[in-house]
């Protein structure tokens, strides 16, 4: 294909209803984006690089039916009126088009009827996207400009998109549609969502800060929600476990490779959402046994006072444990931070042998920019609501001061400044001059202009 003169990403807008489920707040913000995208002069190609709208947010989650997904897709039209104004505007203004890219809480795109219901709105023409693999853009001399949205590497997230778009067709394997991840979110985040404990949506990542702090610190009314939740749960540590035993015995295991499908490269051992935690909880003195007695009965655990406060979870020294994997990982996943750990990165190690000078994901939430072997990795990062915690904070505070602020936990716009949430609106911006020549940019979106973070290469 022809190289447009500019190409935008953003991902992980996470459209919604605009109520408590909802963790999209930039609507505005948004608008004022498409329109400055629209005003840039030449070819310009904006790419939703997956997650644009979260079908996962609105009850019935888990309802891969077309009717349904329909009726989804026309609320969170309705509900981001301003947002789809603008992008009708810029896919009609000439030389500007619009890319849209599947991720995995936006499975319901394969539904043709889906699409259809999006077109009526911004005009036929868009380029979409469904299935796991990459839109490349390659100059001249060979080399790769990848998009890609980075569900793929994630066992808890990973989609078997031709079985998915089977059953869209009227055939497949219904139950296997949706990943382990959605399934926890069905049953355990959006639960604690509705019942005020918005946080879980918010903390990065889910499996290896918002999980655990929530089993840790997991409130009275929702203790039978990990009980419901714990077989999507232990299914993702299976397979998790699976890999990584598979690693280890010489077969290999996904990360990014040739057509954005798996490829072979050994586990790193901080690649698995769910190893991670067992490691956390066995270095605390956690038998293995313990934490899945624990995860098959939560019912039966009584509360442990800390600090003076009850901690909701299966006795001091699990909750103890799981709090030290927290405050681990935490220490790596500030969003302020383009530069730190990030998990699609250590993936993308096959950038030199695929000619791939630059790879842009999302998936995370966290923006972040990585020199690889003979290229350069980039994600987008969110245009949804996040929180944090302070990435100092130590095990023994995080644990005296989530204890104490239990209740902000309900109600993180009244919360201390360091529990609030916030948004890091941000995108990459990549440039074809002419010729093999390229130009990228991470970028952060205040209000009316472009703030560069990074620019490449």
């Amino acid at each position: 294909m022809s190289l447009p003169q500019r190409v935008l990403v953003i991902s992980d807008l996470h459209l919604g209803l605009g109520d408590k489920m909802c963790i999209f707040s930039a609507g505005a913000a948004l608008a004022r984006f498409v329109e400055w995208c629209a005003a840039l002069p030449g070819r310009v190609e904006l790419v939703i690089l997956g997650d644009g709208l979260d079908y996962l947010q609105i009850d019935p989650a888990l309802a891969f039916d077309a009717d349904i997904a329909v009726a989804k897709t026309q609320w969170i039209i309705e509900k981001n009126a301003e947002v789809f104004a603008t992008l009708a505007a810029f896919h009609g203004t000439p030389g500007k088009s619009l890319v849209w890219s599947v991720g995995n809480h936006d499975i319901e795109l394969l539904f043709p009827a889906v699409r259809a219901t999006i077109e009526q709105h911004l005009g036929g023409g868009i380029t979409w996207r469904l299935d796991e693999r990459p839109r490349d853009y390659e100059l001249p001399g060979g080399a790769v400009v990848r998009l890609i949205h980075g569900n793929g590497p994630d066992p808890f997230n990973w989609v078997d998109y031709a079985n998915a778009q089977a059953v869209a067709d009227g055939a497949g394997d219904l139950a296997k549609v949706y990943p382990h991840g959605s399934h926890m979110v069905e049953k355990i985040f959006n639960p604690l969502k509705a019942a005020g404990y918005r946080y879980v949506d918010m903390l990065k990542p889910e499996e290896r800060v918002a999980l655990p702090l929530t089993l840790a610190l997991w409130p009275k009314e929702a203790k039978s929600l990990l009980k419901d939740g714990s077989p999507a749960f232990r299914a993702g540590m299976r397979e998790s476990i699976v890999r990584k035993l598979s690693a280890l015995f010489g077969r290999k295991a996904d990360v990014f490779g040739p057509e954005g499908v798996a490829r072979s490269e050994v586990l790193s051992g901080d690649e698995l959402a769910l190893a991670d935690v067992v490691r956390g909880a066995l270095a605390g003195g956690v038998s293995d046994d313990e934490l899945l007695d624990w995860l098959d009965d939560p019912q039966g655990l009584a509360e442990v006072p800390v600090a003076g406060e009850a901690v909701f979870g299966a006795g001091r020294k699990v909750a103890a444990a799981l709090l030290r994997e927290v405050a681990r990982i935490n220490a790596t996943a500030d969003p302020f931070d383009p530069f730190g750990p990030d998990d699609l990165a250590d993936k993308s190690v096959h950038l030199h042998e695929e000619k791939i000078v630059l790879l842009v994901a999302g998936h995370t939430h966290l923006a972040r920019v990585h020199e690889r072997e003979g290229g350069w990795y980039i994600n987008s990062g969110t245009w949804a609501d996040l929180m944090r915690l302070p990435p100092n904070l130590s095990s023994t505070m995080l644990e005296q001061d989530l204890v104490h602020a239990l209740e902000h936990l309900r109600t993180p716009d009244t919360a201390p400044a360091w529990l609030r949430p916030f948004r890091r609106l941000t995108f990459v911006d990549i440039a074809f001059p002419g010729g093999d020549q390229w130009a990228a940019k991470l970028c952060q979106w205040p209000d009316t202009d472009a703030v560069t973070i990074a620019t490449l290469p």
